[in-house]
């Protein structure tokens, strides 16, 4: 391991609250969140490509308490060898904040990244984006495309919610989209962003209306796995034919899905989110000739 590599490594290292090591590594990306160590999907599908390419880098996770976030991402930044990588919670807009004038106009109206990467090798400052949307809009793209108007009921307004939100509002002039949240912005904010935010106190009157109920929150995951937004009495309320979508993917089956199955509604878990959003994100980060298709085909294999 050269001098400059190890250190990066013990720079890394003092700012981070589990370990990584850069040994026999020429390059490196990252997936920076809380802890992210504990179970983080994105650096077993990125390591898959990387290994099949044959490269000497690897994604590792960096498990960061937000008082070092700031200086941590500047320290990365100024390492060439650090190509980039994904945002996990609860930073996605925390590091949208610091990198905000490197995105672009769109990232910017939706206030949060999960994906940060180089422009060009060379480059001395980090760029950045959001892959969430695009990966939770895919699996149900042909239900939104379909002629029949729907009502969407979107949970959540965090960085994940941020970003289903903004590629939502592509479909605003043919579905009705309400926006739940616990709090609720002032009325510039929601009409600049042509959202109609309704008090989470009121989904249980509303939700007979909805077609599509979506979870972009974190409630329900590894970290509060007995939580839950939707009490299996409101669920009731839904239509036979309503579709329950929880992005989260660890476990794959939350309390949310399983009384939503339970009660015989269709349901859609986030592995297939998941799984879109870091093919999108590797490929930002990555200097690949991969096409989406074959990065998919890639991280999807089971060995």
């Amino acid at each position: 391991m050269s001098i400059g590599v190890c250190l990066i490594e013990d720079k890394v290292n003092n700012l981070i609250t589990n370990k990584i090591s850069l040994q026999d590594l020429t390059e490196f990306s990252f997936i920076i969140g809380a802890n992210p160590s504990k179970g983080a999907r994105s650096p077993v599908l990125w390591n898959k490509v990387y290994k099949a390419q044959g490269r000497r880098t690897k994604m590792l996770p960096l498990d960061v308490e937000e008082a070092n976030l700031e200086k941590l991402i500047m320290v990365l930044q100024k390492e060439l060898t650090c190509l980039g990588g994904a945002v996990a919670v609860p930073y996605k807009e925390k590091l949208f904040a610091i990198l905000s004038n490197n995105c672009n106009e769109t990232i910017r109206k939706i206030g949060a990244i999960n994906c940060i990467f180089r422009s060009n090798p060379s480059d001395q400052f980090f760029s950045c984006t959001n892959t969430d949307g695009e990966g939770a809009l895919k699996p149900i793209a042909k239900i939104l495309d379909d002629k029949k108007p729907l009502k969407i009921g979107l949970v959540g307004y965090g960085g994940a919610g941020k970003a289903i939100a903004g590629f939502l509002q592509q479909y605003k002039d043919k579905h009705e989209i309400l926006l739940f949240n616990r709090t609720i912005p002032n009325k510039k904010f929601s009409d600049e962003r042509e959202i109609n935010f309704i008090d989470l106190k009121e989904l249980p009157s509303k939700i007979s209306e909805i077609d599509i109920l979506i979870n972009a929150t974190s409630v329900g995951s590894q970290n509060n796995l007995n939580e839950k937004l939707i009490q299996r009495e409101y669920l009731h309320k839904l239509k036979n034919s309503s579709l329950v979508y929880d992005i989260i993917y660890d476990p794959p089956e939350t309390m949310l899905l399983r009384d939503s199955k339970e009660i015989g509604l269709n349901v859609i878990n986030g592995m297939e989110m998941n799984l879109l959003q870091a093919v999108l994100a590797y490929k930002h980060t990555n200097n690949t000739t991969l096409s989406l298709e074959e990065l998919k085909a890639i991280m999807g294999s089971s060995d």
